[in-house]
């Protein structure tokens, strides 16, 4: 093993076993930077960008229309989803250069049975609710899983390893949404809200079977990609000596404290301990859920993405010491330099990772 990697690599180790000496902080390279540049669909009617098609024109032109897996080609999609600072390197201090799977695709919804459909006036994909309100009579309580939305999501992992692998480091695909964010992809938010309520042990049976379907898609992800070093990278290019796993449960900010613990957390339970090596990404706007995440005995780490309607970092530094005290921490977002500095000196830096861009003041 080279010795900048070795290196790396036990910097990372002590990022998930809280024992850092100073803070990660990565502004060169940080997926904040990156995913900044992440595509949309093409717009038509703006002759300026019509020569950078993502998608095939009849998608970007129609509202509804329904994509379907055998109409995407790694070759042709994936290509087009390249970060502006896409490098060749290995490491790009202070982490693993990681490519992740075509993130226009909801890939978890999709797979949990939602038709994926074009919005030609937002230029964007979304996943479309099926669930009736009679869920809790339906076999297998109305879920209608598309597997052959997951083997998509392979071809393309697939299609990554053989390009880019041992050169960079392929990661699983980034939109990983939780047993609740599922739920409310597969099912009317009326219908939802009700049903904690009316069904309240028939939900809490279908949470869980949305943490089986988060699991099969992480593990399905994970058989395709090699291990490096006895291990895999993160989307944010954090190496871990195991499995790695993303969830986000952004619904839940909705919810009561008591019903997220009487209900969502032992699903996320359940998907959290199906890795050794995960990251719960959460809000600065709603902080709350954070904190109820970093209780989750087995959880590594929680990453808080800064909003821009959101708590000052003033008002976040107690929250985010309280985090810090029980687990590791990834903070996401657009920093001044002056930020970074009152961030480092009031936060315990031995589990802080600063996935940021710095701008000038």
């Amino acid at each position: 093993m080279e010795s900048s990697v070795k290196d790396l690599i036990s910097l990372h180790k002590d990022f998930w076993n809280h024992r850092l000496d100073k803070p990660i902080i990565n502004n060169c390279f940080s997926f904040w930077r990156r995913q900044t540049y992440m595509e949309n669909l093409t717009d038509a009617e703006n002759p300026e960008v019509t020569e950078r098609k993502v998608l095939h024109d009849d998608w970007s032109q129609k509202d509804n229309f329904i994509i379907e897996p055998d109409m995407l080609i790694p070759e042709r999609h994936q290509t087009f989803y390249e970060y502006d600072e896409q490098r060749s390197d290995l490491i790009i201090y202070p982490v693993f250069n990681t490519i992740i799977p075509w993130t226009m695709i909801t890939w978890l919804p999709a797979i949990a049975g939602c038709e994926i459909i074009v919005s030609k006036s937002g230029q964007t994909i979304w996943p479309k609710p099926y669930m009736k309100s009679n869920w809790f009579q339906d076999v297998n309580l109305g879920v209608k899983p598309n597997w052959s939305w997951l083997d998509k999501l392979i071809e393309f992992t697939g299609f990554l390893v053989k390009k880019y692998f041992p050169s960079q480091m392929i990661s699983l695909e980034y939109f990983s949404r939780g047993p609740a964010d599922l739920l409310l992809s597969t099912m009317d938010n009326e219908t939802a809200y009700i049903s904690f309520f009316d069904h309240p042990e028939k939900l809490k049976e279908l949470l869980m079977k949305f943490a089986d379907i988060h699991i099969k898609w992480s593990e399905s992800q994970l058989k395709a990609i090699p291990s490096f070093e006895g291990g895999y990278c993160n989307q944010w290019g954090i190496w871990a000596p195991g499995k790695v796993t993303r969830i986000q449960e952004d619904f839940a900010i909705n919810l009561s404290e008591k019903l997220y613990r009487e209900f969502i957390i032992h699903a996320d339970e359940k998907v959290i301990k199906a890795s050794e090596y995960q990251v719960f990404h959460t809000h600065s706007g709603n902080p709350q859920l954070a904190l109820w995440a970093s209780d989750i005995e087995d959880l590594k780490v929680v990453e808080m993405t800064l909003d821009p309607v959101s708590p000052s970092l003033e008002e976040l530094i107690p929250v985010w010491k309280k985090i810090l005290s029980r687990k590791s921490m990834i903070i996401t977002g657009s920093l001044i330099q002056d930020q970074v500095d009152m961030l480092v000196s009031k936060l315990d830096s031995s589990g802080l990772f600063l996935d940021i861009v710095i701008l000038k003041n």
